[in-house]
């Protein structure tokens, strides 16, 4: 495949890759917005119970589940999807397939997830983490994500390389891990330890094997792309994917350390969860050594900025999650808001810079219009980075100061933290619960000026050339 460009005069009626791309894209900025008013809304709950207080629908427990299906499923998982469709024809040479499929599927998502989150904020949810919507919502959400990996292992079936390059490795297998783990996330008549152990696998691997698989596969794509570098190196690219395919979701159970799995399973998550840092390690040194001495380049390309954040940054909760399985640790920060820091620094951190280094990058070439304004861009980018990294700092911060006053209260005989007793805790980390707000209250003011952007470049972007994709074999005709 080869790109060839027009200008922006006239638009097509033939359904191409990079239009199906552009509507998943769309789409997942819609729920971006929807995503972020609902984690709002989930933080502010937290802080003020009785806001809102008799409205079931806004009741914490079912805030929480429907924030994270918004977030996961309506914004980053059509997002990387779009992602995906841009990137899979670049890389194979091979034309996608199924097109019309592809198309239809994207709305056919946008319903289902609407549908289950509804449920769930009417108390239909099942109670199983990430994937809470009711049988009958799973069923239909396990279809919309099978198509795309139908979609994408169809187009690589004609692909002209032999050996695939590491970033359509990483984006093709996270596009077919993520119906495996949804359909293991379904597996009827498990016991509540069978319960546990699933949910831990499920978790880790939505987090790990599809977001950030999807966005380290976007990432080897898009810093030698804007650097105009090759890849530093494919071989540790592998090295990593290798790594994560292994280690992705078999560590998740260190979130359960202490629980009721044998010692040896615990073992055993604990060290995958030391091997997860070396995937953070071979992303970050690739992107920095395929970058170089060009810092000036890096200053002027806002999409590149968003793709090094993610891949600077990417350690860090990797590490603290590592860290976090350890006994001693986890007799502390275990069943904490600990994990819930390092869930909103995966998802909205590594997951949404990746997701908006791709869309700054692609979509005014899919658009044909320029990006509205680099310099909103960049207020994006730092907002988030404020709100982001506060808001994880302080969930880990309130995640350690509860755990210490579940100890503390329990080896002095102080107190016991239950029933009345829980009010120590409360007290203890009630003011962080409301500096964890001011930050997802700052990550959300720069989600809004993300979709203003794209608003804007939608409707007022300066026309450039239109990229379009074009069959090798047809140059000259």
């Amino acid at each position: 495949m080869v790109a060839e460009t027009h200008h922006n005069s006239a638009s097509s009626t033939a359904i191409d890759s990079d239009s199906i791309a552009r509507r998943h894209v769309l789409l997942g900025t819609a729920f971006l917005l929807l995503a972020g008013f609902l984690t709002l809304m989930q933080f502010l709950k937290g802080v003020f119970p009785a806001f809102l207080d008799g409205l079931g629908f806004w009741t914490y427990g079912r805030l929480r589940p429907m924030a994270t299906a918004v977030t996961v499923f309506g914004w980053l998982t059509p997002t990387l999807i779009g992602a995906a469709y841009y990137l899979v024809p670049r890389l194979s040479g091979a034309p996608l397939r199924f097109r019309k499929l592809a198309a239809f599927n994207v709305w056919y998502l946008a319903g289902v997830v609407l549908l289950g989150t509804g449920a769930v904020g009417l108390g239909a949810g099942d109670g199983f983490e990430l994937f809470e919507f009711p049988p009958w919502a799973d069923v239909l959400l396990l279809v919309g994500l099978i198509v795309p990996a139908v979609v994408v292992t169809a187009t690589l079936r004609y692909r002209s390389n032999v050996a695939p390059p590491a970033s359509l490795l990483y984006t093709a297998a996270a596009i077919v891990w993520l119906p495996v783990i949804a359909a293991v996330s379904n597996l009827p008549g498990l016991n509540p330890v069978g319960i546990s152990l699933l949910s831990s696998f499920t978790t880790a691997a939505v987090h790990y094997l599809w977001i950030v698989g999807a966005a380290l596969g976007i990432s080897l794509y898009l810093v030698p792309q804007l650097t105009e570098q090759p890849l530093f190196s494919e071989q540790t690219a592998r090295i990593g994917f290798w790594t994560l395919a292994l280690a992705g979701g078999a560590s998740g159970y260190s979130r359960f350390t202490h629980g009721p799995a044998p010692d040896w399973l615990e073992t055993t998550a604990i060290v995958l969860g030391l091997v997860l840092v070396v995937v953070a390690i071979t992303a970050f040194g690739n992107a920095t050594a395929t970058v170089g001495g060009r810092w000036d380049l890096v200053q002027s390309s806002v999409p590149l900025r968003f793709a090094l954040a993610a891949t600077a940054l990417l350690p860090v909760p990797i590490v603290l999650s590592a860290l976090a399985g350890f006994r001693s640790v986890a007799s502390i920060i275990g069943l904490t808001a600990w994990w819930d820091g390092t869930s909103f620094f995966l998802l909205f951190g590594i997951g949404g810079w990746i997701a908006a280094a791709f869309i700054y990058a692609a979509l005014p070439r899919m658009l044909g219009r320029d990006l509205f304004d680099d310099h909103l861009a960049e207020w994006h980018l730092r907002l988030t980075m404020i709100g982001v990294m506060s808001t994880s700092a302080f969930l880990w911060l309130t995640g350690l100061i509860a755990g210490f006053t579940w100890t503390g209260g329990t080896y002095s005989g102080a107190y016991v933290n239950t029933g009345d007793g829980f009010a120590q805790t409360l007290d203890a980390v009630s003011l962080l619960q409301s500096l964890t707000l001011v930050g997802v209250v700052i990550t959300f003011i720069g989600q809004l000026v993300h979709g203003y952007v794209i608003y804007r470049t939608i409707t007022s972007g300066t026309p450039i050339a239109h990229e379009i994709l074009v069959p090798a074999e047809a140059d000259g005709e």
